[in-house]
């Protein structure tokens, strides 16, 4: 930002001496005095050494208060036996070449030299301009790069915006400055990052509607220069900006690969205008910005994934550590079970529970998955494990778990639940099934051929738990026989998906456990359990689970 250009001197251009050298030879060559000098009217003399040149302490007090005439001139300025030539670079004049002719010099000669050494000035000047155009450049790059440099240096996104925006201030020649990012939910400019002004402002200027047509144009990508905000009808909070000094705006969009991420703010306390050149170089600076901001959330993104992660892996494994290490070891049952989540955390699970002798076994499925569902299956198990132990009657112990989701929960969550318990002595299995899918008894038919198989399924008991808290629940019995094989599951089994969209289904599970029954007859639970693993697997291929699978088996008479 700048109010007039940099104010350059030809003293700034003296790399080799040889303009110097070259204005020296000319005069030789010309036959007039040609001096090379400074806006101060210092003569600059070539010499031999290093530097090549040396610029003489004192100005020349006759040429002093001619090039002060030079101001905006762009013809030779005449006196009776002198002529000044001035030298333009970046649109301002940078020095002098002064000619000193004898008297009563022909004009045509005096003309002709003037001409002469109004080229050589304007060859100096052209290189001088590329000159200019190089340094400004590289300072540009200077910039962009301290800048960069900066922002790298530091990961929180805060931090970043602090920085970029000090980096900005310094950079522009700014004294204050703000930046505000879009919120996404609420479609407002929030203030993120602010210097220079003090807290009344920065409360004043903590959220910025979008809609107004200036910051639009800037989240296009323009760059808004106001030289005097007193002066702008557009400008909000005019009082508490006239109370902080401050006088010119510019407003730059930070946008990265054409995204908007919001609005930079630099604030001066003159009058401001800014060029073509510096346009370009606040779009860049913001693009450095912007591109720090994505950076910075993207690790605020992945610090967030890898908490959640965490989390996720310290809960699964808390979920884990709730179904049982090893079931009950009791004459006569021989129990094996399975639990495969589809994510981290799961809603579906089992537990077998040993009570005075009897195995207690429970499969339940929980609507939905993640971390709610994995909440739900925890208070469910919990819920169920408390009353199993102090409650005789299945079907109370269903209507109190279905009482206590019920309750605490919203009517969408339920859950399904099979719960049983089989006394080993009298191979009585009592039962009640709230909704679940029906657990299967496989047993070898008491009529030949004996490869017949009989099966039975197990659906007494009532409606899923969690949505009514009086519904009624009925308990059943089952009388069991020794070679019987139960098998309970969740629907993630016959609900497997293939790349056909079709299901495993009931069917198909029944008839591969008929196969591997006929097959083997001896086969255990676990060997059961395993066979239909891999048929689900076999069935659905490369085919992703969407739906955690639980299965329990238990063998009678072993």
């Amino acid at each position: 930002m700048s109010e007039t250009p940099r104010a350059w001197s030809i003293t700034d251009f003296l790399t080799t001496g040889s303009l110097a050298a070259l204005v020296e030879e000319s005069g030789r060559l010309l036959g007039a005095r040609i001096t090379l000098h400074d806006l101060d009217a210092r003569r600059i003399r070539s010499v031999a050494g290093d530097p090549p040149w040396r610029i003489d302490p004192s100005p020349d007090p006759g040429l002093a208060e001619q090039i002060r005439e030079l101001a905006g001139a762009r013809e030779p300025i005449r006196r009776a036996e002198r002529s000044l030539i001035p030298i333009h670079v970046a649109g301002g004049e940078v020095g002098a070449l002064a000619i000193g002719f004898e008297p009563g010099i022909d004009e045509g000669r005096r003309s002709e030299i003037e001409r002469v050494l109004s080229l050589v000035a304007q060859t100096a000047a052209e290189f001088c301009d590329e000159n200019v155009v190089n340094r400004r450049r590289t300072s540009e790059l200077a910039l962009l790069l301290r800048i960069s440099s900066l922002l790298v240096s530091t990961r929180d996104l805060d931090h970043s915006l602090s920085v970029a925006l000090d980096a900005s201030i310094d950079t522009f020649n700014a004294d204050a400055g703000t930046i505000h990012l879009l919120d996404e939910e609420s479609g407002t400019l929030r203030l993120r990052a602010g210097a220079g002004v003090g807290q009344a402002f920065l409360d004043d200027f903590a959220e910025l509607p979008r809609d107004r047509v200036i910051d639009q144009d800037v989240l296009r990508g323009d760059v808004i220069c106001v030289p005097d905000l007193a002066n702008d009808g557009a400008a909000m909070n005019l009082e508490r900006i006239r109370d902080e000094g401050l006088v010119g705006l510019i407003s730059v969009g930070l946008l990265f690969r054409k995204n908007a991420f919001g609005i930079m703010r630099l604030y001066a306390r003159r009058p401001l205008s800014i060029t073509q050149e510096e346009r370009a170089l606040a779009r860049a600076v913001a693009e450095q910005v912007s591109g720090a901001i994505a950076g910075a959330r993207l690790i605020e993104a992945e610090q967030r994934q890898r908490r959640h992660q965490r989390a996720l892996a310290i809960a699964a494994d808390i979920q884990r550590r709730m179904l049982p290490n090893a079931p009950p070891r009791l004459p006569g049952l021989e129990v094996a079970a399975r639990y495969i989540p589809s994510l981290e955390l799961g809603g579906d699970f089992y537990d077998l529970i040993e009570l005075g002798g009897h195995l207690g076994v429970v499969v339940g499925d929980v609507v939905g998955k993640g971390i709610p569902a994995a909440l739900l299956m925890a208070g469910v198990r919990a819920s169920l494990r408390a009353h199993a132990t102090d409650v005789y009657h299945i079907d109370e112990i269903i209507r109190r778990v279905n009482r206590a989701l019920a309750r605490d929960t919203h009517p969408n969550e339920f859950a399904t639940l099979f719960y049983g318990v089989i006394d080993p002595a009298s191979l009585r299995l009592t039962y009640c099934n709230a909704g679940h899918d029906p657990p299967m008894i496989l047993r070898r038919a008491m009529t030949e051929p004996d490869t017949t198989i009989d099966i039975v399924t197990l659906t007494e008991g009532g409606m899923v738990v969690g949505v009514l808290e009086d519904a009624p629940y009925t308990p059943a019995t089952f009388q069991l026989r020794r070679g019987d094989l139960l098998l309970a599951y969740t629907d993630g089994l016959p609900d497997t998906m293939n790349f056909k969209d079709e299901k495993l289904g009931v069917a198909r599970v029944r008839d591969s456990l008929v196969e591997l029954l006929r097959a083997t007859p001896d086969a255990t639970p676990e060997h059961a359990i395993n066979h239909l693993v891999w048929e689900a697997n076999r069935f659905a291929g490369l085919r992703p689970k969407v739906d955690d699978m639980t299965l329990v088996g238990v063998r009678v008479g072993v």
